[in-house]
């Protein structure tokens, strides 16, 4: 499978940098990176899912190939409306969301904000990673938020879980998404 395009959008007059995987057709889903992070840190989960989606995955503003803000505006509201902007630029009315650590934490808003916009999110999918420094969505109380979520554990996995563990997170990700592995590619 060829390498994603490079393309760019404009939020708050930042020119903002994502890898477009093709796939036109098909249903769209933005793969949302954390902190410190960047769209190509998703290129396995990425070609695996190309064959049903048309993958986008943005470097968040600050991040990979993005502008950095002027004055340093890093507000979780600010990654919102980019990822809202990026929607209105692929033209999609709906996108399943696949979001990591902050990246999370920017689908969850999102999908709280414009439910009506999201089909699908992972991250509820709930994944924990069994290794990570940070609360899991039990111990952090989110099910109460989110009662019809699936929740799993990737066992041996730290924070960074689709590194460490890309093959399991697609595995959770395909049964969530209802893709059979016959058809994951």
């Amino acid at each position: 499978m060829p390498a994603p395009q490079s393309r760019f959008y404009e939020s708050h007059g930042l020119r903002l940098h994502y890898a477009d995987w093709g796939n036109e057709g098909a249903p769209p889903l933005i793969l949302v990176h954390g902190g410190r992070d960047h769209c190509r840190s998703w290129d396995v989960i990425a070609r695996s899912l190309q064959p049903h989606f048309h993958v986008v995955a943005p470097d968040l503003r600050g991040h990979g190939d993005s502008d950095w803000t002027r004055g340093g505006s890093y507000a979780l509201t600010e990654y919102v409306y980019d990822l809202a902007q990026l929607i209105r630029t692929i033209a999609a009315s709906q996108v399943t969301l696949v979001g990591h650590s902050m990246g999370g934490m920017v689908s969850l808003i999102f999908s709280g904000s414009f439910p009506e916009q999201v089909s699908k999110l992972v991250v509820t999918l709930l994944l924990n990673a069994g290794e990570s420094f940070l609360a899991g969505a039990r111990a952090a109380g989110l099910e109460r938020y989110f009662p019809q979520a699936r929740v799993e554990t990737i066992a041996g996995a730290g924070h960074w879980l689709q590194h460490d563990k890309p093959q399991e997170v697609l595995g959770e990700i395909r049964k969530f998404l209802e893709l059979t592995e016959q058809s994951a590619g």
